[in-house]
């Protein structure tokens, strides 16, 4: 059984543990929780003992408790004069909603509450809507913008209904409002910040999964629309790597 403060990370079934840097951060108007974690080499004895990258599923957990249910955003490699180290950062699931344009014909919900609207945008990314709250009247006409991202979209909705857009341990999308008392505990861990020392030499090499999307749209020029095609077309050639419910990046300026 894990320790109480025991943070693991764990891809395609494998538990990495043994982390020096730990961050997690969750925050009740953010739709997406985040992870940042390294290891140095004093527990790294090579690449192969952690073999991630980009666009992996993984759960977090500490003490057991899961936290975090997402992909793998960056695999960022540190060298230093005197150290190497890996870090590896994350969010959980609803990051699609987040980096990416809905593909929704119309764009228009009319008549629908924002629940409604939520679970549309949500399944589009196979992403559950959980509902803590009242969300209110139907909207008489509510229109995504072409260039709007589905949470730019349902956080101008949740605006309207006073109405807050997090996420949970599980990824699902929740709608709630912030309330006047905690329902957990703070918890401090017994370790303190580790401060590396300046070095002459140093480097890292990042492999990103950020703005890489499977489909790419674009509307309002010839060359938009040819960029977008080049893109499209690139992504598709490598699409084993890429999500494939991570919709689209819109394009609505000349170039």
């Amino acid at each position: 059984m894990p320790r109480a403060d025991t943070f693991t990370l764990t891809v395609n079934g494998q538990r990495y543990e043994r982390w020096e840097e730990i961050r997690v951060t969750r925050e009740i108007d953010r739709m997406a929780t985040d992870f940042n974690i390294a290891v140095s080499e004093r527990f790294l004895a090579s690449a192969r003992d952690f073999p991630l990258g980009p666009f992996q599923e993984c759960t977090v957990a500490i003490g057991g408790d899961p936290v975090l249910t997402g992909y793998i955003d960056n695999y960022l490699p540190e060298v230093e004069a005197d150290r190497h180290a890996v870090r590896v950062t994350g969010r959980s699931k609803t990051e699609d909603i987040v980096d990416c344009t809905p593909d929704i014909a119309g764009g228009q919900f009319a008549g629908y509450k924002l629940d409604a609207i939520a679970r549309a945008i949500a399944g589009l990314f196979k992403i559950d809507v959980v509902v803590q709250t009242d969300v209110g009247e139907p909207f008489p006409d509510a229109t995504i913008e072409r260039h709007e991202t589905g949470f730019g979209f349902l956080e101008r909705l949740c605006r309207l209904r006073s109405v807050l857009a997090t996420d949970d341990e599980q990824s699902r999308l929740v709608l709630t409002r912030a309330g006047d008392r905690a329902h957990d505990a703070l918890l401090q861990g017994s370790g303190g910040v580790l401060q590396g020392a300046s070095a002459e030499i140093s480097g890292s090499s990042p492999v990103t999964s950020l703005l890489r999307t499977s489909v790419y749209a674009a509307g309002g020029t010839p060359a938009a629309s040819k960029a977008a095609a080049c893109l499209s077309n690139s992504a598709a050639s490598s699409k084993s790597a890429i999500r494939p419910w991570n919709s689209r990046l819109q394009f609505n300026s000349a170039f």
